[in-house]
Parts: C-alpha cells; sequence; structure tokens
C-alpha cells in the first residue's frame, strides 16, 4: 500500500514550525549567549571605527566577569533605545578623576570611557553607569575582514 501524499497545507506548517524554532534558539542564542553589533561613531577609535562588526559574550554579563580595560556595549543611559560601545575604566568602589575631582564609583555601578578622549560622550559627561545597562563584553571584531581578530587586549588605553 502507498503512503498518501503530504498536503501543501502540512508541507508549509512543516517549514513554518521549522522556521519558528530556528528563530526561538536565535533568540535565546543572542539574547542569553552571545551577540554582535554594527558600531558608529568615533569614540571608540583607534580601537573600534564606524561600520566595524563585533561579536559580544552575554555570558560574562549575567555572570559579573567585567574587568578594567575591557570593552563593552550597553545601553545609553541618557536614551533607552541607543546602546555605546565603551570601555571600562573602574569598577565599583574605584576612584576616578573627572573634572578636577576624584568621583568614587558607587556599588553596581562601573565608569566607561571611549578610546577617543576627545570625541567620546561617556561617564565623564553622565557619571558612572549601572551594571544593569551592560549589555554584552565585545571580545572579537568579525568586520572588516583584514581586522578580523580579538579585542582582548586590556592593556592598551586604561
Amino acid at each position: 500500500m502507498a503512503a498518501a501524499p503530504v498536503s501543501l497545507m502540512t508541507r508549509i506548517g512543516r517549514r513554518v514550525f521549522t522556521l519558528v524554532k530556528f528563530g526561538c534558539i536565535l533568540h535565546c542564542m543572542t539574547e542569553y549567549v552571545g551577540t554582535f553589533a554594527v558600531c558608529h561613531g568615533i569614540s571608540m577609535q583607534p580601537t573600534l571605527h564606524s561600520g566595524d562588526i563585533i561579536l559580544g559574550d552575554r555570558l560574562a554579563i549575567t555572570r559579573r566577569k567585567l574587568e578594567n580595560g575591557e570593552i563593552v556595549l550597553c545601553k545609553s543611559p541618557e536614551d533607552p533605545f541607543m546602546y555605546v560601545c565603551k570601555r571600562v575604566v573602574a569598577m565599583e568602589g574605584e576612584r576616578v578623576f573627572n573634572k578636577g575631582w576624584y568621583t568614587k564609583i558607587p556599588k553596581g555601578h562601573v565608569w566607561l570611557e571611549g578610546d577617543n578622549r576627545d570625541f567620546s560622550h561617556d561617564s565623564r559627561s553622565f557619571g558612572p553607569v549601572p551594571y544593569a545597562l551592560v549589555y554584552t563584553k565585545v571580545f572579537y571584531r568579525i568586520w572588516p575582514p583584514n581586522q578580523v581578530g580579538s579585542l582582548s587586549d586590556k592593556s592598551r588605553h586604561i
């Protein structure tokens, strides 16, 4: 006896279900494991340039594994619809010199600055950033092809 032919609606349903599963897996991966982003602006030059595509490690944030010198992507403290890419300069409990005064970083906050200090809007303008706004730790550049590589050299700009 021959198998009954699969209807067109059944085939479409299976494909839609497969796409939905793929979308769910992709969402979980980018939300909880790692993500990618495109850089815009000049605040992180010479390390990152506008148009660079970077990879971020979300697990490092959930495990609170940040150190001074690492690059992060975080929600802007001034515009919740915008993300900024900056370098961690100080963690909670440390002090930074800003505008003629020493500022102690409060518990649960970090101090972020761009590598291009003259053209960076960062913690020197808006103060310490709550750790909850930090979205991902940037660890790798995947574009442009001639600059693909790790961004883990923390000693360059602290």
